[in-house]
């Protein structure tokens, strides 16, 4: 965004919606109860703060998504192995055709 390369703008804030697309797909709404509900929220939040990001080049704006997303990866590293590993099984099926 500070550089004003639109092209590799639009395709890193693209790569990263396919990315939340793919952490919401794997949310089981069913057994995950408040926790699932939640993240959904959370998704969609930035969901939105990335498309508002890229429409006003708002880097304030990025920097947030950074910073959430970078929080839910160290979360996602806590996690005990075999649960990381059955988590990211279900997230690869969600993105695969």
């Amino acid at each position: 965004m500070t550089r004003g390369d639109h092209s590799a703008k639009g395709g890193d804030i693209g790569d990263t919606l396919a990315i939340i697309g793919c952490l919401k797909g794997a949310l089981n709404m069913d057994q995950g109860g408040e926790i699932a509900a939640q993240l959904e929220q959370l998704y969609d939040y930035i969901d939105r703060r990335l498309v508002e990001a890229s429409a006003a080049n708002d880097v304030a704006a990025a920097q947030e998504v950074l910073r959430l997303l970078t929080e839910i990866r160290e979360a996602w590293m806590g996690l005990p192995e075999q649960q990381l590993n059955q988590q990211s099984a279900a997230i690869r099926q969600v993105g695969s055709p």
